[in-house]
Order: C-alpha cells, then structure tokens, then sequence
C-alpha cells in the first residue's frame, strides 16, 4: 500500500508545479493608468501585497505603472494602492477575489485596468467597457 501512494504523491506534486495546470493559480495583470487631466498635478501611487511592497510610483498624464502576479494556493492574493492627488487620498484593493469578475479574461492572463480620473476609479478588463468603483473622497 505504500509503495502506491509514492508515485501518486509524486504525480500530484507534478501536476501542481505544471505550467498547463496555471489555472491552479491563476495569473493577473495590474495597470493603473493616469487619466487624470492634461493639466493637473501627477498622481502619487503607492502599492504593495503582504509580501510586495512594489513601492512609490509618481504618473504623469496618461501614464501606466503595472504588474504580474499569479494568485497564492488559498486564493487570498491582495493589492492594494494608496493614490494621492493634489489634497486628495484613498487607498483600496485593486485586486483580490472579489474583483475577479472585473478582471477576468478568457485569455490565459486576467487584466485588471485601473483608470483614475478626476471624478473616481474604474475598472476594466477590457479598456474599453469602464465601470466605476470609487470616488475621491469630499
């Protein structure tokens, strides 16, 4: 009987460390993109995860910061970002489970595009079909 669990566990351990099993651990891109006006201030941003700090980004009009990462075993992946513009602040996740059906694709990776503008957040999987999700605070 042991001798037969061996090369099931080595089977399983195989097939979990496999690039064709990635929807085991699905993979996501993250953009946050500038689309705040022409002539306003950059917009500071601040991400990170538990394990990431991906540090202070500072975006200019129509520029993007992004990532990859592919979701932990348990599926608790968390980012979230700390946006600063002029005397404006937030901080939110832009991705965890909950977002998934924002950010999934039928393609191999999953886009989660963030837009910030002057009147909030919106999030797309596509750039094309925006839908909002925060405002900047009063």
């Amino acid at each position: 009987m042991k001798k037969s669990f061996i090369p099931l566990v080595i089977l399983t351990f195989h097939l979990l460390c496999s690039t064709t099993m990635s929807g085991l651990f699905p993979s996501y891109w993250v953009y946050i993109i500038n689309n705040l006006p022409a002539n306003s201030n950059s917009l500071q941003v601040h991400c990170q995860s538990k394990d990431d700090d991906l540090g202070m980004r500072t975006l200019q009009t129509n520029q993007e910061f992004n990532w990859f990462f592919r979701v932990n075993l348990i599926g608790t992946t968390l980012f979230f970002c700390h946006f600063y513009w002029n005397t404006k602040d937030i901080s939110f996740a832009v991705y965890d489970s909950r977002l998934d059906s924002y950010c999934s694709t039928a393609l191999q990776d999953n886009y989660c595009y963030w837009s910030v503008r002057a009147d909030g957040f919106y999030i797309s999987n596509d750039e094309m079909t925006w839908i909002e999700i925060n405002n900047w605070p009063s």
